[in-house]
């Protein structure tokens, strides 16, 4: 896979504070799951292009590592200069009590 065909697929990601630029792959499931362009060794996810030109995705394992064919990136939550964080933040419920009924 060159990486002229990964430019191809390139967006920018975009949370605001981020604008890294990404790729989507299909996993074995069929979701879309957001790669950093960049390869990198210390990724775990193995990435292929299959027989009608679309990049596959799946998690390196000891089982099954990463073949000759394949390359490794990092998943784009794992490097998102904007991750969504609720940490801090206090999520209050919004709804109105019933009254109870007067006989």
């Amino acid at each position: 896979m060159s990486q002229l065909f990964l430019e191809r697929l390139a967006v920018t990601c975009g949370r605001a504070g981020c604008g890294a630029r990404i790729f989507f792959a299909r996993t074995a499931a069929g979701k879309a799951m957001p790669l950093d362009l960049e390869q990198d060794v210390a990724g775990n996810v193995a990435v292929h292009v299959d027989g009608a030109g679309r990049a596959q995705a799946r998690i390196v394992s000891a089982d099954l590592p990463c073949a000759t064919h394949e390359h490794l990136h990092l998943p784009h939550f794992a490097t998102c200069g904007k991750p969504a964080s609720t940490k801090g933040q206090v999520v209050v419920p919004i709804y109105k009590a019933r009254a109870k009924r007067q006989r």
